[in-house]
């Protein structure tokens, strides 16, 4: 197990923490439109900021590339952290979903290392137990995909870190 996994945890479950208290008052949520079909609430936001300061509280000298702030600045750093506060901000805000999730990721230089994915309204976290292996029978190239809502150049810049096939 990689020894940021639990740093990885720690951070989304504390996300989830906000985003479940935050849907307890739905209707004084303030949405915002980024683009067409994309959205982000100040939950989005507050959560994001949870992340980002469990993250670097424990691994400063990592990069992250984060949904809603973008990158840290350290994108040459061979640690980068990356976080989806609330995949799924539409989901989120219709209830009774709970098909939502926080992702938080770290990519070293050539590959995904740790991973966790908290699923809040649900209980879950899911992580990874150890080195990020490849399924078999899969093509041995990782396909990540950036976005489909973001601008194209936005999506673009955040590829070329990656080493693998990036949908852009």
């Amino acid at each position: 197990m990689h020894p940021a996994l639990n740093i990885a945890i720690k951070a989304a479950r504390r996300a989830g923490q906000i985003i479940n208290r935050a849907s307890n008052d739905l209707d004084l949520l303030k949405v915002s439109t980024k683009q067409p079909n994309d959205f982000v609430t100040e939950v989005d936001q507050a959560a994001e900021a949870a992340i980002i300061t469990t993250l670097q509280e424990a691994y400063p000298q990592y990069g992250i590339l984060a949904e809603e702030s973008g990158a840290s600045g350290q994108e040459q750093a061979e640690f980068q952290w990356i976080i989806d506060p609330l995949d799924g901000t539409r989901e989120f805000s219709e209830v009774p979903r709970t098909d939502w999730a926080v992702h938080v990721a770290l990519w070293e230089d050539g590959g995904l290392v740790a991973g966790a994915v908290a699923r809040p309204a649900a209980g879950l976290t899911y992580a990874t137990d150890g080195p990020v292996e490849r399924p078999v029978g899969r093509p041995q190239r990782i396909r990540l995909a950036v976005s489909r809502t973001r601008p194209p150049a936005r999506r673009r810049s955040s590829a070329p870190r990656f080493t693998d096939d990036t949908t852009v």
